[in-house]
Parts: structure tokens; sequence; C-alpha cells
């Protein structure tokens, strides 16, 4: 047992925050309840008859909650409670979940549904805000991609349990959701304590001549990110991959179902997940260990150029068993993203602002994958699926090289700052 122990990847992971690792069973429940997004291209076409561009727009309303949400649930999150104000964001969630599963089969749910998401993306911020709260820059990468771990861990399960209720038990992707999120909350409320930062947490960072950036800040949310071309450039980037991953779950899904039919294209769709979680919690380890010394910035644009690769393949086939291999590559993308980052975020936030800025990474997010649908769902009007998946790889690399940029920005500036000293 000790020799396994022993092996650095895994050994990465052991002692960090008793908290981190209630973290990740929290955010594992919370994903493996995952059932209504990814299949919401598929139930708006099959079960509504709705077109790609109706589609494009519903995903699109459903994205641009994330922007309110995380606004409005981050800014109350640096003033207040962290706790508190997660498990009431992820109850009022829960709620509407539970109203969309009574109200299926009707459009009429889609209604609810928004409000769902929008308190469900109220939380996300928090807790990860949460996670910076009980890290610091030397534990911060092993924590976010063990968070990562367990998220993927139940998006390798979640999605492919939803597959199997979709045909026949639809009303369960909306109550399984809201009791798997129910689960992480009881979690968080009987094992996790508040982590908002005390005036002795402040004066730490502060005191931390390596975490000069960390320390508090009196100035606004919007100022702080104005005065920094690297935030506002890493956001532009950041926008650009969310935009990418979108494709996952509105294109991708489109594509298997014309390829092969509503019922094998909802089953392959469903394998793809479980390849794309299952390949992060194996690889994930391996790839942390590998690029934790680097700047995130570069690891950043090792990941846009895999997601180029990944998903600019699926242009080029309709065999099913290349969708899966493809989805191997673009996954190991996706842990680069995962474990990168929040750690750039939160290295740049001021200990008074780290709900906030946690929220920029939501929002671009949001962005990305509200125009992904849109811009994609009217282009695909026109054009093939191959040509969709092209632009998506140019997107790609011009991200890479936007990342790069960035990095060699932030390693010179953080040079001369050293020999100043």
């Amino acid at each position: 047992m000790n020799k396994i122990l022993n092996i650095k990847f895994i050994n990465q992971y052991i002692g960090l925050p008793k908290s981190i690792y209630m973290v990740a069973i929290a955010r594992m429940l919370i994903i493996m309840g995952h059932f209504v997004y990814p299949f919401m291209t598929l139930y708006l076409t099959t079960r509504f008859g709705y077109t790609t561009e109706e589609v494009g727009q519903y995903i699109l309303l459903l994205s641009l909650v994330y922007i309110p949400g995380a606004l409005i649930g981050s800014n109350i999150a640096d003033k207040v409670n962290r706790k508190v104000t997660f498990c009431i964001c992820m109850i009022l969630a829960d709620l509407f979940f539970v109203v969309c599963g009574f109200l299926y089969q009707s459009e009429v749910m889609l209604i609810p549904l928004v409000a769902a998401f929008f308190f469900l993306n109220s939380a996300f911020p928090i807790l990860t805000s949460m996670v910076m709260d009980m890290t610091t820059p030397s534990n911060r990468q092993e924590s976010f991609s063990l968070i990562s771990i367990g998220l993927n861990l139940g998006f390798a399960i979640g999605p492919s349990l939803a597959s199997l209720l979709f045909e026949n038990y639809a009303q369960w992707l909306f109550f399984g959701q809201a009791m798997l999120n129910f689960s992480a909350v009881l979690l968080v409320i009987f094992f996790i304590k508040d982590t908002r930062p005390t005036k002795e947490d402040i004066a730490a960072v502060a005191a931390a001549e390596d975490r000069a950036l960390e320390q508090a800040s009196s100035e606004s949310f919007l100022k702080l990110i104005f005065k920094s071309p690297i935030i506002m450039g890493f956001i532009l980037g950041a926008a650009a991959i969310a935009f990418i991953y979108a494709q996952f779950f509105y294109m991708m899904p489109l594509q298997l179902n014309e390829t092969f039919g509503t019922t094998l294209g909802s089953r392959y769709y469903g394998t793809t997940c479980f390849i794309n979680g299952a390949g992060i919690v194996i690889l994930a380890p391996f790839m942390v260990m590998l690029t934790k010394k680097f700047n995130p910035l570069f690891n950043m644009a090792v990941a846009a150029v895999l997601y180029a690769v990944g998903f600019g393949l699926y242009g080029s086939t309709n065999i099913w068993t290349l969708f899966m291999l493809f989805a191997v590559i673009w996954t190991s993308g996706e842990v680069l993203v995962s474990a990168n980052i929040s750690v750039f975020l939160a290295n740049h936030a001021p200990i008074t602002h780290r709900a906030r800025f946690q929220s920029l990474y939501d929002i671009t997010h949001a962005v990305g994958k509200a125009i992904g649908p849109l811009i994609l769902g009217t282009y695909l009007m026109t054009h093939t699926y191959a040509d969709a998946w092209r632009l998506v790889a140019l997107l790609g690399v011009a991200a890479a090289l936007l990342f790069s940029l960035l990095g060699f920005i932030e390693t010179r500036k953080m040079k001369k700052q050293t020999e100043q000293k």
C-alpha cells in the first residue's frame, strides 16, 4: 500500500486540506446529476420538434442566465457567508428542477428550467471561491485537479445514466438532478465550514511576498479587471475555449443524431460523455504532474491546441469509433483547462474579490456556450458539419496563440519584477 501511495502522481493529492476532499465529493455528486443540460439538444429536437436554430436560441437563453447568476451569487458571497449563500442557491435550483420534472411533457417546462439554471449557476463560483480560500499557490493546482477528477468521475457516470432514462423516463432527468444536487448540499452543510476570509487571513496574504496579486483591494471589481491587460486577454481566450467546448453539448449530439438516428445517437453520445469523464479521471494525475511547474497560461495554450485537433477531426469522419477516439484528444485539453483556469484566477484575484474573479470564468464560459450554438446553428443552415468543425479548429488555434502571447508577457513582467528586487 505504501508503495502505491508513494507513486508521485498519487502522492501529489495527499495532505491537501480536508475540506478539499469534501468539495471534490460534492462536485462529483453535482456533476453526476448533470442530467439535463447534456441532453437539451436531443430533448428539444425529439420531444418538441425544435429546429437546430430554435435549439440554439434556447441554449443561448440557458447560457445567458449564467451571467446574472454568477454576478449576483459571487457578489453576495464576497460580502456575506459563502456556505449559506451556496446552499440557498442550490436548494432553489433543485425546487425548480422538481417543477420541471412534473411538467416534462409540456413546453411550459422550459420556463422554470431557466430559473433552475439561474440559481445553479449562481452557486458554482461560490463553491470554487471556497476552494480558493482553502488553498495557497503551492497546492492550488493539485487541489483544483483533484476536484476536476471528482467532477469528471461524476460526469463519466451521470450522462450515461441519463441516456438510459432519456427514452422512457425523461421526468427522472429532472428529478434525478435535483436529488443528487441536494445530496451535495447536505455534504457541504455537515462537513464544510464557511471559508470567507477573516481579517487574519487578509493580513497573512498581505505579509506574503509571493502573493502580491492576492492582497486585499478596496477598488471595484470592474476597475480591477480593466486595469489588467492580461486579465482582459485571458477573458477573451477563455470565451473562445468555452465556445469550442459548447459544441460537445450542441453540435456533437446533432451530428450523432443525424448520422446514426435518435436511439443510437443518444447511446453513442452517452458513451462519449463516459469516455470524456473517465478519460479525465485517468489522465489528470499524469498531466498535472507533468505540467504543474509551467505557467498556467502556457498550459492553457496547449489545451487550446488539443481542442482544435480533437474537435476539428469530427469534420473528417462518420465512424462512431473515431468519434470516441477523438474524444480522448480533446479530453486531454479539458484536463489542462480544469487544472489551470481557476488556478490562474485564484493567483490573480485579491482576497476580497475571489468569488467575483471566479465568476469571470463562469461568465466567459457562459458567453462562449451562448454564442456557440447560436452562431453555428445559423451556420449549419447553409453549411455542413465538416465546415463547422473546421471553424472550431481555427478558433482553437487562435486561442492557443493568444494564451501563448499572454504567457510570454506575464513571464517577462515577473522576470523584471524579480530583477528590480
